[in-house]
């Protein structure tokens, strides 16, 4: 799991930061053009009041599509900050959202980041079963993740197999890949 001392820390926070800049800009937020890692930023400094007074104007606005981008990047946020209880909080107030309105990439990244939440709270039996969850849905619907993510990702799969024995990883695994999308969500939510 990512924290402060990982040697990636600041670039995955300027991503996550980019990433919320780039939602909160764009009319389609699921469509927008995401920076990756290496592009220059604009601005550099803390718009974090920004971000949220934009939040509320989407939620005021009725724009739930933003609104669950922006709770998932704010939750990424909170998971990069060792925030794991408030990155639970986002991330399942975002999940709520985007699978209402069936905002599916929302929806996968809300499970992905509960996922993380609930391992870094000790919760270890749900996590894997998320994940695999979320690796099974990506695949079947040919969803690659950034760079970025992708290897936080890697890492975090890697964290939760050294943590288990491996009968109990693969066991859990197995039962993530053969749930649903409605099941994962339901036991996601459940677990928040």
């Amino acid at each position: 799991m990512v924290g402060r001392d990982d040697p990636l820390d600041f670039t995955v926070w300027e991503a996550l930061h980019r990433e919320l800049d780039c939602l909160a800009a764009h009319p389609q937020p699921h469509l927008a053009h995401r920076p990756q890692l290496g592009e220059p930023l604009e601005d550099r400094g803390d718009r974090a009041a920004d971000r949220l007074i934009g939040m509320e104007q989407a939620t005021e606005q009725g724009n739930r599509i933003h609104t669950a981008y922006a709770l998932n990047v704010l939750g990424s946020i909170a998971r990069y900050d060792d925030d794991p209880r408030r990155a639970l909080l986002l991330h399942t107030q975002a999940l709520a959202i985007a699978h209402k309105i069936g905002e599916f990439w929302a929806t996968l990244w809300a499970l992905d980041g509960i996922a993380t939440a609930l391992w870094a709270q000790g919760r270890h039996q749900l996590a894997p079963r998320l994940l695999a969850a979320v690796e099974r849905q990506q695949r079947e619907t040919g969803h690659r993740r950034p760079p970025a993510e992708r290897d936080l990702h890697v890492r975090d799969v890697a964290a939760v197999r050294a943590r288990l024995s491996a009968d109990q990883f693969a066991a859990e695994w197995r039962a993530g890949e053969a749930m649903s999308l409605e099941d994962a969500v339901a036991q996601a939510l459940a677990a928040s």
